[in-house]
């Protein structure tokens, strides 16, 4: 698109291994699980998103869902993605 050149899956999955490992430096420091933490705490990760406006509700819940896609990314486990890149599992 617009002179990109297509980018193979291997391509892709190798950008994506190289941001998860990006997000777990970064939330796993010490500095960072202080970050995460607040993060939850001020988004509603642990209680309710719930407003008697309709609009408020997907507002707070919009903010949730970034703070549920961090934490989910932290769980990646990077051996594993290597390993199915290395082993063939996307194309070339």
């Amino acid at each position: 698109m617009f002179g990109r050149k297509a980018r193979t899956e291997k391509e892709v999955a190798i950008q994506q291994m190289e941001q998860i490992q990006q997000y777990q430096a970064v939330f796993r420091s010490a500095a960072g699980k202080v970050v995460l933490r607040h993060l939850m705490t001020k988004h509603g990760v642990l209680k309710s998103t719930f407003a008697t406006d309709p609009y408020q509700t997907a507002y707070n819940e919009g903010q949730r869902a970034v703070v549920l896609e961090i934490m989910k990314t932290l769980k990646i486990d990077i051996k594993e993605l290597q390993s199915k890149i290395d082993g063939g599992e996307f194309n070339e």
